[in-house]
């Protein structure tokens, strides 16, 4: 329990209200930029795929938790959020880039980790070009072996950004 006098009440701070009180934090105010990302696989993207990932990146910010934005070409091409599972995020995003866009290649981008490969698995197999995400997991280095691997452009920021 927090007294309202003990919050310094400013810009910076984000309330939200839930069935047992309200939650106080601090704004996300982060900005990704190319030097805030860090290639982690053998294989890097060309300039134009990292754009469409930092665009990603930028939109999967503002989308409700366990988020997964697919784009191409500074569109997005398929967005899946809210789920209980990041695997269940990504087939939605997967399900409505197949339902408008399917001719077009996307890439990537998660608002948290990928805690296990089968995410990966699931992007490769519907030729993603490239993926962002943030570290964090206890699974990171077999992400990027995986991504090593099978040859897919991974690139690792040291900010999450899921919303609650």
């Amino acid at each position: 329990l927090i007294r309202s006098k003990d919050i310094n009440f400013n810009s910076n701070n984000e309330f939200k209200t839930v069935v047992s009180g309200t939650l106080f934090q601090n704004k996300n105010d982060f900005k990704i930029t190319r030097k805030s990302i860090k290639l982690v696989s053998s294989k890097g993207a060309n300039p134009q795929t990292v754009e469409d990932l930092l665009f990603a990146f930028k939109v999967v910010k503002h989308v409700k938790s366990n988020a997964i934005v697919l784009a191409n070409k500074k569109q997005t091409v398929g967005i899946g959020a809210g789920q209980m599972s990041r695997f269940d995020s990504t087939r939605l995003a997967l399900m409505k880039y197949k339902d408008h866009f399917s001719n077009k290649r996307f890439v990537c981008a998660s608002d948290a980790f990928f805690p296990f490969v089968d995410n990966i698995q699931l992007l490769k197999k519907n030729n993603c070009l490239a993926i962002i995400q943030p570290l964090g997991s206890k699974n990171d280095k077999k992400i990027i072996d995986f991504a090593k691997q099978n040859k897919i452009p991974l690139y690792f920021t040291k900010n999450r950004v899921f919303k609650h």
